[in-house]
């Protein structure tokens, strides 16, 4: 069992607020209280929606993080873990990321944003993300039928999700470092119905 190095909701329940921003729990049945942004992310959710883009949304959790302790290293063990992850050769796309950089740098507006999150930082940890990035398979409250599970309801939740590509997604250090397979002997869920994932042998 294991909780995410990083995490976020869909795009469509970022922009609604219908899902927890800390451990993206539908309907915030995890009892946290929404979260306040002191950024304003329309522009990047725009960007993403446009694009249906979802990756950035990450990365936005990343800056935010590393612009909160002034440090290219930010808080040391979230980047730390990262690095431990391997990396795809983004070689060839640095326009298409810098323009991503360049509409997440517009969200938090500060002149020294540009120093913390060069556009190496941006592709390092986007070409982490690209390669280990899990889809959060959630189900929204809706579905659940006021606590009483609604087969039918999951099964329709599950198939728009599916079919829209509106998932969460996270980043995790364990599951990231599993081997892959395509005859696995390991089950992925998300028994809790939020951001941490468990890995059980079958």
């Amino acid at each position: 069992e294991e909780a995410p190095i990083v995490s976020t909701p869909p795009i469509s329940k970022v922009r609604d607020g219908s899902w927890c921003r800390r451990c993206c729990s539908p309907g915030y049945a995890c009892g946290h209280e929404p979260a306040k942004s002191s950024w304003d992310l329309s522009p990047l959710l725009e960007y993403c929606e446009e694009r249906r883009f979802k990756w950035p949304m990450l990365m936005a959790q990343l800056a935010a993080r590393t612009l909160r302790t002034g440090a290219k290293t930010d808080d040391g063990e979230t980047l730390g873990r990262m690095k431990f992850l391997c990396s795809v050769n983004l070689k060839g796309r640095e326009a298409r990321l810098e323009e991503q950089r360049r509409v997440l740098l517009d969200c938090f507006r500060r002149p020294s944003d540009d120093k913390f999150l060069s556009i190496d930082w941006y592709v390092d940890l986007y070409s982490r993300i690209q390669a280990n990035a899990f889809r959060l398979d959630l189900v929204d409250s809706p579905a659940l039928g006021g606590g009483q599970l609604s087969y039918q309801a999951v099964l329709r939740s599950m198939l728009a999700q599916q079919e829209g590509g509106d998932g969460g997604s996270a980043v995790y250090t364990v599951a990231s470092l599993f081997n892959h397979s395509c005859v696995p002997n390991v089950d992925v869920s998300f028994p809790m119905n939020d951001h941490t994932i468990v890995l059980r042998t079958n």
